[in-house]
């Protein structure tokens, strides 16, 4: 494992702050980097090895990356040496390797458009990338796909170059590279064809058994099988990708792409490009291409300069006749396979950010933030225990938050949200440990709709949510206004106006409600204070003063599921519609699909279960403490502000905030105290969490590990005690 001094990178990077370890590889690692200044998240490539050669491929590496300049190509910010220590500055791309996706067919296809563009840029610019893999295609956070790992291309001298030596990884490597004969563009178009292969497929295109020695004779002489289930306009590209011989594939990767532009068009129906849900940039003839008619697509010439379109299995050559090499290839399999042996696991380069091939594992590393208890011990994982704001692009347990509300675990990204309230911001914890500002400029008030959420004004935002893709759900709740901010970072307002209250006249017992069956935008809130996202996309409220769980359906009409509107203590065993809260605080879903609500004022946990029937299922409507050890609704409890979770088997976890406690109740509806003396203090890091003390816990959040984070709120801090 390479050994690198971060005091000495920090320090030869003036106004970067030095995060955690992203990837290491057999010449250097990737270490998280912020650029203080330009508030720039960056990966800084540092070379440890102290070859010459090695040194020499990190500098062409660099050179190379300042001619590219494309959306689908990683940026390159800068490059320094100093002494022994070259640092490669780029762009941070932190939503995971092709390797770790599943796509469907037309993301497929939109990620094979993007990097065959890519391509075609470096090919003008004279640039052979000669291992595109699946583990150097890495995605931003927004999902823009684009290619990584420079560190072995080859520059063409002429129309194409010859290898001085073997390359590559051998499960995407070329016929050519294989056997030493001259590279070019068609090199890096077999090497795409074998990812889109294994993504339209599911299956790779050798057997995955194959000896080293078996497996480059096969990229050699065996014709690749047809790809099982592909639509025939997708498999005769992929077929053509997969000639043996170069000249037999297509002339250039630009036509490439519009073969298979044209293909996806046929299979798909136009504009399916824009279904894909990958953010792309490419030409305006390759896009127009996904615009147009199929029945326009049909019947087309061959592109100019190549062979036109083959059918399945027709790009192959007959067994030792690829590129004019009879005779050579056991004498170079046998060779290539001592020295291969060596990098088998994800060739010569090592990917930035990504895991070395080709077998990538069932799930993704546990982020470094996510710590490592028995059961039933707490430690601190965030925040440097004083209230204010600082710390953003750097390690997130030196950070300082004011008042965090809420906590939201996204389990696919290996990210945490919280909503920094005080602080008017929504901020990040990347899977690295480093936190930054994702939404809000950190000054109150109501502002930047249309623009970048970083710029917006929030007001006391109190609880977010993360949809599948991303998107980001905010409870603006001093604004009365449910906020959205897309992939692409922009902020909106979804549900809520102005003025606090509703949206039609309300009788004084609160039974007659005109805001609902409206579009959201349109109705008003009052102190919504809590986000949560349903299976179905629809988006649910705990809209506080107006005593109401409300619903955002996925067409973005409101609608109200729970409360009257009247403020007080009612409908326990009926319709949740006909029930009284006092303002509801905090909502989870349970297992079998009902939904808990803290009904503050109450002093209650309630459910409402999938039937629509409200009961409650702990709290007696006193506040205090008492009940451990006994069933959850003879228990008194003081929920101020406190939040609630529930777990796969129906464990419900309450933080306590009033009784300095966080609370568990069991299937069986026994109530006790999980972390928490009852005195209003801090202390017990690493030690059982019965005997540390809490200040006042409030937002809760349940990682896949077992471990529950409290946002203290007072506290300027995030703890985790591991439940199971």
């Amino acid at each position: 494992m390479p050994v690198v001094d971060r005091g000495r990178v920090a320090a030869a990077l003036p106004g970067y702050g030095i995060g955690a370890e992203l990837g290491s590889g057999a010449f250097g690692l990737v270490l998280a980097g912020y650029h203080q200044e330009l508030d720039r998240r960056v990966a800084v490539k540092v070379l440890t090895s102290p070859d010459a050669a090695a040194e020499a491929g990190f500098r062409a590496e660099a050179r190379l990356l300042s001619r590219l300049d494309h959306p689908h190509i990683v940026r390159t910010y800068d490059y320094v040496v100093r002494g022994d220590l070259c640092m490669l500055v780029m762009e941070m791309l932190s939503g995971g390797t092709l390797s770790r996706r599943a796509l469907h067919p037309e993301a497929a296809c939109a990620v094979g458009l993007a990097i065959a563009d890519a391509l075609a840029h470096a090919h003008a610019h004279g640039v052979v990338h000669r291992d595109i893999k699946p583990a150097n295609i890495l995605f931003s956070d927004s999902g823009q796909p684009k290619i990584t790992d420079f560190g072995i291309s080859k520059v063409m001298e002429g129309s194409a170059s010859t290898a001085s030596r073997v390359v590559g990884t051998p499960r995407y490597m070329a016929p050519e590279q294989i056997t030493g004969d001259r590279l070019g563009p068609a090199t890096d178009l077999y090497a795409l064809g074998v990812v889109l292969y294994e993504l339209f497929t599911g299956t790779r295109l050798a057997p995955a058994a194959l000896p080293l020695p078996a497996l480059l004779r096969h990229h050699t002489e065996v014709p690749p099988p047809p790809p099982p289930g592909v639509p025939a306009p997708l498999a005769a590209v992929l077929m053509r990708c997969l000639a043996k011989r170069p000249d037999q594939r297509h002339p250039s990767a630009h036509a490439f792409a519009l073969d298979l532009a044209r293909a996806a068009t046929s299979v798909f129906g136009r504009n399916w490009l824009d279904r894909s849900g990958i953010p792309i940039h490419l030409g305006l003839d390759i896009r127009a291409v996904t615009t147009r008619r199929p029945s326009r697509l049909t019947g087309r010439r061959p592109p100019a300069g190549g062979a036109g379109p083959v059918t399945a299995g027709a790009g192959a050559v007959s067994p030792g006749r690829a590129g004019g090499s009879e005779g050579r290839i056991p004498v170079l399999v046998t060779a290539l396979a001592v020295g291969l042996a060596l990098v088998i696991g994800g060739g010569v380069g090592w990917a930035a950010w990504g895991r070395a091939d080709p077998a990538p594992p069932t799930a993704p590393p546990p982020p470094a933030w996510q710590p490592v208890l028995a059961t039933g011990t707490i430690t601190a994982v965030f925040g440097a225990g004083s209230d204010g704001f600082s710390g953003d692009g750097g390690p997130a347990a030196q950070a300082e938050f004011d008042s965090v509300s809420d906590l939201t675990v996204d389990a696919a990204r290996g990210v945490v949200y919280v909503a920094d309230t005080d602080n008017h911001r929504i901020r990040r914890i990347d899977r690295a440990g480093v936190i930054t500002t994702v939404a809000g400029n950190g000054t109150a008030g109501f502002a930047g709709d249309g623009g970048p959420a970083t710029a917006a004004a929030l007001d006391s935002p109190a609880s977010v949510a993360v949809a599948p893709d991303g998107t980001l759900f905010i409870a603006d709740k001093d604004n009365h206004r449910i906020r959205r901010v897309s992939v692409d970072g922009i902020i909106t307002t979804i549900a809520g106006q102005d003025a606090p209250g509703f949206a039609g006249e309300v009788s004084d017992d609160g039974l007659l409600f005109a805001g609902d069956d409206l579009p959201a935008v349109n109705a008003k809130l009052d102190y919504p204070n809590t986000v949560l996202l349903t299976a179905d996309g629809s988006l649910l409220i705990a809209d506080g003063e107006n005593n109401r769980i409300r619903r955002i359906s996925p067409d973005g009409i409101i609608s109200t599921i729970a409360g009257t509107g009247g403020s007080g203590f009612t409908g326990d065993d009926g319709p949740a519609t006909a029930a009284s809260f006092s303002y509801p605080c905090a909502l989870a879903r349970g297992p079998d699909g009902s939904l808990y609500v803290v009904d503050q004022d109450n002093y209650r946990i309630r459910r409402i279960d999938p039937a629509g029937v409200i009961t409650t299922v702990a709290g007696t409507g006193h506040k205090g403490f008492s009940g451990d050890g006994g069933p959850a609704t003879s228990a008194d409890i003081n929920t101020i502000g406190a939040d609630v979770e529930v777990d796969a088997a129906g464990t419900v976890y309450l933080s306590d905030p009033g009784n300095s406690r966080i609370r568990r109740i069991g299937p069986d509806g026994i109530i006790t105290t999980l972390a928490g003396t009852g005195v209003s203090e801090y202390s017990g890091n690493g030690g059982p969490a019965l005997e540390a003390e809490l200040v006042y816990p409030g937002g809760l959040a349940l990682d896949a590990g077992g471990n529950l984070y409290v946002g203290d709120a007072v506290d300027g801090r995030v703890r985790a005690v591991r439940v199971r």
